[in-house]
């Protein structure tokens, strides 16, 4: 019954009569049936997909209501664009007494303003002459507009604009559509829901007025809505009043200073009206700029909340610290100087084979993780890569790729330290250019050798680490190199006679890095 008194309440402004009409009937049993569950558009819908002879005598009514009334639950909020500062954009209108606000002609665009402004930035309009002009349609005495625009009509369009900023005849060259959609639109939360929506409008508009070409009107191709950092914020008990960190004493349980209550402590959204903001550069002079940025890559995901904590930095100063002394070990080992002068990597030992996986696991991870915002895999895998070189001979050419690969990749993150501890392996001052993303077919980085599991009737035996990786596919190869191996040659000894027992079947798997003898 409540739903078809909503229903009629909804479609009131397009049959006023006939919806008086639904709701004097509502007790009828035919649009009760259909009318007491769902909301108003669930109700519309249902009576769209409803015989009309089975509502009753209203029945044909109420279809054909149903079939020309839209129903919409969504609400339209008005975007509100004018501004009381002088900073802001100019509305190109003038108001005239005689014929109301008039539209600035084209060949008068841009209106730059030129009126005077308060201490509070907000326009004055009745202090300055500056405002006073002639009307275009009457040329009366006028007055320009003195509201400025909301910056976010700026905004919503120079993701067109970045195309062609130099346009002087149009916003931007129709060939700049070509570069549409942009790739990813990232902002707060505040532009998520608000920025977002204004500039999905515009571009909406734009395409329809054939500005620019859209697939579907759409301007940005992926959200990523960034997190918020938080912070520890303190209360008094008895107010509730947010208190600055000179008001609680944090040598032990919080308290206020003023009285020695217990303080209330919470952990918000970064304020100034909660005083739980960080000043950043206290924190950048003790613990550098870069390991600073890596805890908060490494934190959490650009998309989750962060709460602060300045003693947890200690842990990327630590990894830096970790990355200058394998610098420093390889520089001193003599085995500086460019890749391309380095002789090969020792590919039969074990420790090469090891080092060269850790390598490609490293570059295949961290690229991995750069094309989808997970930063704190990307440093995660960075870290592994210097404890695999930890225990690696700094003199061998292969611990020197390893490390130049390491600062590669550690480049955006941390880009003052790295560029300074390339220059120390380098011999002479590098730039960023140089430090370029390693790609998959760098010679520098391929694998000479890989790792092969050897069982023995089905239970893991032996690892080799010697197993060449240009012989991964030939199954017969890797078969005949496992089985000249010393090592496999000992497992396949009797323990009673020490002859070698006869392999009934051998099996290659995983490209060559998982073999089963069974004898």
């Amino acid at each position: 019954m409540d739903a078809a008194k909503a229903l009629a309440r909804g479609i009131a402004g397009a049959d006023s009569e006939l919806a008086a009409w639904i709701a004097e009937n509502a007790a009828s049993d035919g649009l009760a049936k259909w009318t007491s569950t769902g909301t108003q558009k669930r109700v519309a819908n249902t009576l769209l997909s409803v015989d009309p002879d089975d509502m009753g005598d209203i029945g044909h009514l109420v279809q054909t209501l149903a079939a020309s009334v839209r129903i919409n639950t969504d609400a339209l909020r008005d975007w509100l664009v004018s501004r009381q500062r002088s900073w802001g954009t100019p509305i190109p209108i003038v108001h005239c007494d005689s014929c109301g606000p008039v539209p600035v002609p084209d060949d008068q665009l841009p209106v730059t303003h030129t009126w005077t402004a308060s201490s509070t930035h907000k326009a004055a309009p009745g202090d300055s002459d500056a405002a006073a002009c002639a009307c275009p349609k009457c040329n009366g005495a006028a007055r320009r507009e003195t509201d400025t625009m909301d910056t976010f009509v700026d905004s919503s369009w120079y993701w067109l604009r970045y195309l062609d900023p130099h346009n002087t005849s149009a916003m931007a060259s129709p060939s700049c559509s070509a570069q549409l959609p942009v790739d990813v639109y990232i902002g707060g939360i505040e532009h998520a829901i608000m920025h977002l929506l204004y500039a999905r409008f515009i571009a909406k508009f734009l395409a329809a007025d054939g500005v620019v070409a859209l697939e579907r009107g759409e301007p940005f191709a992926r959200l990523l809505a960034q997190g918020m950092v938080l912070g520890t914020a303190y209360r008094c008990p008895d107010t509730g009043k947010y208190l600055a960190p000179t008001e609680v004493d944090t040598s032990g349980e919080p308290r206020v200073v003023a009285t020695g209550k217990r303080a209330i402590v919470s952990v918000e959204k970064m304020s100034k009206s909660k005083h739980n903001g960080v000043d950043p550069m206290p924190v950048f002079e003790r613990h550098g700029v870069d390991a600073t940025r890596l805890y908060l890559l490494y934190r959490a995901a650009p998309q989750d909340e962060l709460v602060w904590d300045s003693a947890a930095i200690v842990g990327m100063e630590r990894f830096l610290a970790r990355v200058r002394t394998l610098v420093d070990g390889v520089c001193a080992a003599g085995s500086g100087g460019s890749i391309a002068s380095s002789p090969p990597a020792e590919s039969g030992t074990a420790s090469s084979a090891t080092l060269a996986k850790a390598m490609a696991d490293a570059r295949e991870q961290v690229t991995a993780a750069m094309t989808r915002f997970g930063f704190p895999v990307a440093v995660a895998s960075l870290i592994k890569l210097s404890h695999a070189l930890a225990d690696c001979p700094p003199h061998h050419a292969q611990t020197r790729r390893a490390v130049d690969l390491l600062l590669r990749l550690l480049h955006p993150f941390a880009p003052v330290v790295t560029l300074e501890l390339a220059g120390r392996l380098a011999g002479a001052p590098v730039t960023t250019e140089q430090l370029a993303w390693p790609s998959a077919a760098d010679a520098a980085f391929e694998v000479a050798v890989q790792i092969c599991v050897v069982q023995i009737n089905g239970k893991k035996a032996a690892v080799m680490e010697d197993v060449p990786a240009v012989i991964a596919h030939d199954h017969a190869a890797i078969q005949a190199h496992v089985l000249a191996s010393p090592v496999v040659a000992q497992l396949l000894a009797d323990p009673a006679t020490g002859a070698q027992l006869a392999p009934r079947r051998v099996v290659v798997a995983k490209t060559g890095k998982l073999v089963n003898i069974v004898v």
